[in-house]
C-alpha cells in the first residue's frame, strides 16, 4: 500500500509511483546532492532572475535572490556559497556585473541578456560551437588535415 495523503473533504487517498515517477525521484534526489548541478542550477537561476527582476537604471540586489522561489533546487534551497561562487561564474563570463562585494547590486551585460533570452542554459550557451574550415584545394596542393575540415577540389591557382 502505498502513502496516505488526506483531501478537504477527508477522504484519504492511497497513491503510488510508477516505475517512471521513481526513476525521476532518484534521478533528482542524486541532482540536489551533486556539487556540479547545484553550482548549474544556481547559475541558470541567478541569471534568469536577475533579467526578471533588474530595472532600468538600477541594479538588482543580490541578497534578494534568496527571498524568491528561484532559490529552492529539488526542494532544497541553494546555499549562500552556491549562489556567491554563481554570481562570480557570471561576472567571469561577462553575463552580470556587480557594484562590488558578494551579493550586492547586479545588472545584466548585453551578453547575459542574449544568455537569457536564448532560453538555453548558461553552461550551454557558452559552449564552444565548432567550427568546419572549408579549404578549396588546387590540383596537386596539400590542404589541412583533422577534424571539422571540409576539402573541396578547385580549379583555382595554388597562391
Amino acid at each position: 500500500m502505498g502513502p496516505r495523503h488526506r483531501v478537504a473533504s477527508g477522504k484519504v487517498l492511497f497513491f503510488l509511483l510508477t516505475p517512471a515517477g521513481i526513476r525521476e525521484a532518484e534521478r533528482r534526489k542524486a541532482s540536489a546532492g551533486s556539487v556540479r548541478e547545484r553550482l548549474f542550477q544556481a547559475e541558470n537561476a541567478l541569471l534568469a532572475w536577475v533579467a526578471e527582476t533588474v530595472e532600468p537604471g538600477r541594479p538588482v540586489e543580490l541578497i534578494d535572490f534568496f527571498d524568491s522561489p528561484a532559490v529552492l533546487f529539488h526542494g532544497t534551497k541553494l546555499t549562500y556559497e552556491e549562489v556567491h561562487r554563481a554570481s562570480v561564474n557570471l561576472a567571469g563570463l561577462g553575463m552580470l556585473t556587480t557594484t562590488g562585494g558578494p551579493m550586492t547590486g547586479a545588472w545584466l551585460t548585453p551578453e547575459g541578456d542574449s544568455c537569457f533570452m536564448s532560453g538555453l542554459p548558461v553552461r550551454e550557451y557558452v559552449r564552444p560551437q565548432a567550427v568546419t574550415l572549408i579549404q578549396h584545394i588546387a590540383p596537386g596542393a596539400v590542404g589541412a588535415q583533422g577534424q571539422n575540415v571540409t576539402q573541396i577540389a578547385s580549379d583555382r591557382e595554388p597562391s
